[in-house]
């Protein structure tokens, strides 16, 4: 079986800000709407705590996905498949059938966690600052590509769908 893309899909205002007391400090309906159609059919692994914002918000666990839980709770239940280390989630996802992409959804962690082994960025970078208290990593650009970009506007909010590809290391 071939090695599995591995992406992160995040929303991202210009201070870095991802989020806020549990919830996204915006409401931009045409990201959210890309993130669903990228991520459907796929496997994708979320902290805790974003998995509980989801279930306060939807009721449930995000359909027509895998969700992959990852916790250091070994009794946590979820409507997800439950993980305790980032080997675990990617093992499960791995095995996640009739898809070749596996998506980093959130929170700031987690990320953090899987930023080294991402090959792919899916950002939507907010052009406003936001109150928040979780946060994206501070990547290197210069190790990534912009394969992808288009702005738009909605409910006089500007932002901005890039998709990064990262660079191949050279060898000599």
């Amino acid at each position: 079986m071939a090695k599995k893309i591995i992406s992160i899909i995040a929303a991202v205002a210009e201070n870095r800000v991802i989020g806020y007391k549990g919830e996204m400090p915006w409401n931009i309906s045409g990201d959210l709407k890309m993130f669903a159609n990228i991520t459907k059919g796929h496997a994708v692994i979320m902290g805790r705590k974003t998995h509980e914002s989801i279930i306060k918000k939807l009721g449930h666990s995000l359909s027509d996905r895998m969700n992959i839980v990852l916790t250091n709770k070994k009794s946590y239940l979820s409507g997800g498949v439950v993980a305790n280390s980032l080997t675990e989630s990617l093992f499960l996802a791995e095995s996640h059938e009739g898809s070749n992409e596996i998506f980093i959804i959130g929170g700031e962690k987690v990320y953090k966690d899987f930023l080294p082994y991402a090959d792919k960025m899916y950002i939507t970078k907010i052009h406003a600052s936001f109150d928040g208290d979780s946060f994206f990593p501070i990547f290197n650009e210069q190790e990534w590509e912009i394969i992808q970009r288009e702005t738009q506007c909605e409910n006089g909010i500007y932002f901005t769908f890039f998709v990064y590809k990262k660079k191949l290391l050279e060898t000599f």
